[in-house]
């Protein structure tokens, strides 16, 4: 084993790689579909230097919690801090109240290292979208602060017992890998949010780096690094949603970062010198490069991304702020030229962190904590967080969550068919879903009987999967049988249409829809297509608060509606000819000008989901197209 202080550049060339990569995926950078496994290399890269560091501090006698804990203290915390709170003070600023308050406790749980717990419990379908969650991407950092809570204590325990026989202590780490890979390979299909964020399913990553503690070379082997670095860039030039991570498909990138460590092939030239420079800067980088992000891309009210230009403007000023915090905060810090007594630098820790708690628990009641925006701001704003839409859509019973089954469908509420009238069933994801407090008003005076069989990320398309969604090919297996031994039934079919047509590319999917719509009249059900959602720029109570506080006039639909979703409904209508098709768009947003407002109620709650206002005005737009198509 080489010296246990002994500096390896090639190990801060990779973590460059790593953060180059993440930051490509974050910035929506063409090629780099697959940058995350960024974050795999670093937790690989994590579990060898650390456990090389413990293990040959235990077996040499001299290791200390209370050392490595202050000496990760210092490392880690004093960026952290610096984050959460220029983020906090930028947040302000920018962050509608329902988002500052969400951001008040995602910083206190970065604070605990337990963030990654936190977004995977806010995974619902109707949280806040993750480009609007500015720190999201410290979910890793919480993982990998778990690993470092727990190994010292594993290593500590079997190094005492197994001192003289090292064989039995790598055995052990290898079973606590496997298991970790068995759960992760079995999350990643059953639970993905739990297989992404919860540290059990990443621990074998971090076994992975330290198993190469077991085969340590001194002699470098260019060979290993070409392979090495060759299968972690097809990784992130090729990986995408497709990909099962973080279970089998991980191994690949995890394995070659390994073959890297292994390698031990030391730079001997300037561009790999900056290459480790930039590793060495690779936390700040990894810290600011999404709140830079996500702050630009809300401040200009971008759509999807922002233009390749603004992000070469924000590729400076994330550098900018990386090398000034390299060398303002982490440097005096690590150095002990700033709070070098240990008392006084955990109290500090301690105290800012109570302190910023307490401003999070006192938000709610002090309303200058959570923004600047006005009052009438607010109460638009508070659509994007505080609506109760579960009750609207009938969420658990008849509108399943990701993880719920056909099973969990309650037939008796959800399907209840009425032999004396007409009965319509509305089948999608929650793009059907929201038009039910509309359908349930039309019922009675249109006379028909309404049904539900609705799942969150579910097509309702036959014969195809969603690996987001483990039981949806299933669950519209079973509802078509519901449907073939209802003879008789009309069918609404909604969905999120372009999203669809995007995963699958649209000539394979044009052909399920058609295919799934044929099923059905050859069973002898109606079908009806209503096509694309109304869709806006941003969530359109953002638009619509920053535009009253700004102060800038009436309010424009067109200027807030998200204009490539004409055409597609366009394209989906001249794709699907001879089949029963609503244009909800072309019924409710004449002109391209699409009604922002539902009284004084915002139209959606998000950037496509409607309010019940909202979806009882959309309905209204197509009432008699759909009494015409239900009754011929």
């Amino acid at each position: 084993m080489a010296s246990l202080k002994s500096y390896r550049e090639d190990v801060d060339c990779l973590r460059a790689v790593a953060v180059l990569f993440v930051i490509g995926f974050h910035w929506q950078i063409a090629g780099l579909s697959g940058g995350f496994i960024g974050v795999d290399v670093f937790f690989v890269i994590s579990g060898y230097l650390i456990t090389k560091l413990i293990a040959g501090e235990l077996f040499a006698g001299t290791f200390s919690f209370a050392t490595f804990y202050l000496r990760r203290a210092r490392r880690i915390l004093p960026a952290l801090y610096a984050t959460v709170f220029v983020s906090a003070i930028a947040g302000w600023f920018v962050l509608l109240p329902p988002a500052m308050l969400d951001f008040g406790r995602s910083a206190v749980s970065v604070f605990l290292f337990a963030s990654n717990i936190l977004f995977w419990r806010e995974t619902g379908y109707f949280d806040l979208p993750a480009g609007g969650k500015p720190l999201l991407h410290t979910w890793s950092l919480s993982v990998e602060e778990q690993f470092y809570l727990v190994v010292p204590a594993l290593l500590w325990l079997l190094v005492r017992r197994y001192r003289a026989r090292p064989f039995l202590i790598a055995v052990a780490l290898s079973a606590v890998a496997l298991v970790s890979f068995a759960l992760s390979c079995w999350q990643t299909v059953h639970a993905p949010s739990a297989a992404f964020y919860l540290s059990p399913d990443r621990a074998w990553e971090f076994l992975l780096g330290a198993g190469v503690l077991l085969v340590e070379r001194k002699a470098a082997s260019v060979t290993a690094l070409i392979a090495g670095l060759t299968m972690i860039v097809v990784s992130a030039l090729t990986f995408g949603p497709a990909h099962l991570l973080p279970g089998p498909a991980a191994l690949f990138p995890c394995l070659g970062t390994a073959l890297v460590l292994w390698a031990n092939v030391q730079p001997r030239n300037r561009m790999m010198n900056a290459g480790a420079f930039v590793g060495r800067i690779s936390y700040w980088l990894y810290l600011w490069h999404w709140p830079v992000y996500v702050f630009a891309r809300l401040w200009l009210q971008a759509d999807d991304d922002m233009s390749v230009g603004t992000k070469a403007l924000l590729a400076p000023v994330t550098l900018a702020l990386s090398l000034i915090s390299y060398a303002a905060i982490e440097r005096p810090f690590r150095a002990r030229q700033l709070l070098g007594n240990n008392k006084a630098f955990v109290t500090a820790c301690t105290t800012s962190a109570l302190a910023f708690a307490g401003l999070v628990v006192a938000a709610p009641s002090v309303p200058i904590l959570t923004g600047h925006y006005g009052a009438e701001a607010s109460r638009i704003a508070d659509y994007s967080g505080s609506y109760l839409y579960p009750a609207l859509y009938r969420d658990g019973t008849c509108f399943l969550r990701p993880e719920q089954s056909f099973a969990d469908l309650d037939r008796g509420q959800c399907f209840k068919v009425d032999p004396a009238r007409t009965n319509v069933l509305l089948w999608g994801d929650s793009m059907a879903a929201h038009y039910l407090p509309g359908l349930t008003d039309l019922a009675p005076r249109a006379s028909f009987n309404l049904l539900q069989a609705t799942a969150s990320l579910c097509p309702p398309l036959f014969d195809v999967d969603m690996m987001e969604r483990p039981h949806c090919r299933d669950f519209n297996d079973r509802v078509g049988a519901l449907m073939q031994a209802n003879r008789g039934l009309v069918v609404l079919l909604s969905a999120d249409w372009p999203s669809y047509d995007t995963r699958f590319g649209t000539e394979t999917f044009v052909r399920a829809l058609r295919a799934t719509v044929k099923r059905l009249n050859d069973a002898g059900v109606r079908t009806i297509v209503l096509g694309p959602p109304i869709r806006w720029r941003q969530p359109l109570p953002a638009l619509l608060a920053d535009r009253i506080e700004r102060n800038t006039g009436p309010i424009d639909g067109a200027e807030l509606v998200f204009e490539p979703q004409f055409a597609a409904d366009r394209r989906l209508r001249a794709a699907l000819p001879g089949i029963p098709y609503i244009s909800i768009l072309d019924a409710a947003c004449p002109s391209q000008r699409c009604p922002v407002f539902a009284g004084n109620v915002p139209l959606s709650l998000d950037r496509n989901h409607l309010t019940k206002e909202g979806s009882i005005l959309v309905v209204q737009a197509i009432a008699a197209q759909l009494e015409n198509g239900i009754g011929r």
